[in-house]
Parts: structure tokens; sequence; C-alpha cells
């Protein structure tokens, strides 16, 4: 025979379960379901969340792994170092010119003239 109100069971077993605890635990425990209720909640968050978007998910995941597959994403051949000092070239210049003056602290400070 099922009770109507398992609800209200399960509660009145729950404080007697409690009840038998003594106080140092009943703390201990508190503090131990309070995380984990905590977690719980958490978890259930990001269920929800991963379930509401689960549709664009799976489309942002199969669309990476085609273009990791199909190879689209594949990075450039690598260069040799005379060609890759060569494109760095234009930001040596703008280094050393605006760079050097910091450096030397020829800046105005602050001061003018």
């Amino acid at each position: 025979m099922r009770c109507r109100s398992c609800r209200s069971c399960s509660r009145r077993t729950a404080r007697r379960l409690w009840s038998w605890i003594p106080k140092t635990g009943q703390e201990a425990l508190e503090s131990l379901l309070g995380k984990a209720y905590f977690g719980l909640m958490c978890a259930r968050w990001a269920a929800l969340f991963f379930w509401e978007d689960r549709q664009e998910l799976l489309a942002d995941a199969k669309s990476a792994i085609w273009q990791e597959l199909s190879g689209h994403n594949a990075p450039p051949p690598p260069k040799s170092r005379r060609q890759v000092s060569e494109e760095l070239q234009p930001f040596r210049w703008a280094l050393y010119v605006f760079g050097r003056p910091v450096n030397r602290g020829d800046l105005n400070d602050g001061k003018d003239g």
C-alpha cells in the first residue's frame, strides 16, 4: 500500500534520521550537504543551459569536425627564417624608431618644451 503523500513521509523519515545523528555530526553534515546542494544546483543549471542550446552546440561541433577533417583551417606551410625576417622588417623599424626614445627616456616626461 502506497501512502498518498510520499513527500510528507520522506520529510518525517528525514527528520527522524537527522535526530539520531549527534550534534557534532549534524554540524559537519550541514556543511557538506550545503556544498553538495550548491554543486547540484550548478550542475542542474549547466544541464539546462546545454539542453536549451543543444541544436546550436551540435551544429557548431559538426561544422568544426567537418572543417578539421576537410582541411579548411589548415595552417599555411612553414616559411624559412629569411622569409619571416623579410615580413617582419617594417615592424622592426617601427619598434626601433618608436621604442628607442622610450628606452632612453627621451620622451617629453610630461614637461612642455
